[in-house]
C-alpha cells in the first residue's frame, strides 16, 4: 500500500485511478468470467442463480501485486470494446 494515499480525500477520488497514476506498475492482467450472482444480487437486483459477467484485474510492481479488482456487472450489462 502506498502510505501518501493516507493524504488524499478518497470522497473526491477513487483509490484504483489513484493508485495507477501515483504508483508504477508493469504487468496487469484482466479476466472476464460468467459466474452466478451468488451475494452481489442484491445490489444487482437480480436472483442469486442469475448469470452475471465478473471481471477481475490485478496490476503488479515487479513480483508484488498492487491492485486487485472484482466487479461484477448485472444481467442486463452489456460491454462493448473496440480498438
Amino acid at each position: 500500500m502506498s502510505p501518501k494515499i493516507e493524504e488524499v480525500d478518497l470522497s473526491k477520488k477513487h483509490p484504483n485511478g489513484w493508485l495507477v497514476r501515483q504508483t508504477p506498475y508493469t504487468p496487469g492482467r484482466m479476466e472476464f468470467l460468467a459466474e452466478s450472482a451468488g451475494a452481489a444480487a442484491k445490489p444487482l437486483v437480480c436472483a442469486p442463480d442469475d448469470p452475471v459477467l465478473t471481471m477481475l484485474r490485478v496490476t503488479w510492481l515487479d513480483a508484488q501485486p498492487i491492485t486487485y479488482a472484482r466487479q461484477a456487472f448485472s444481467p442486463s450489462h452489456r460491454m462493448r470494446l473496440e480498438p
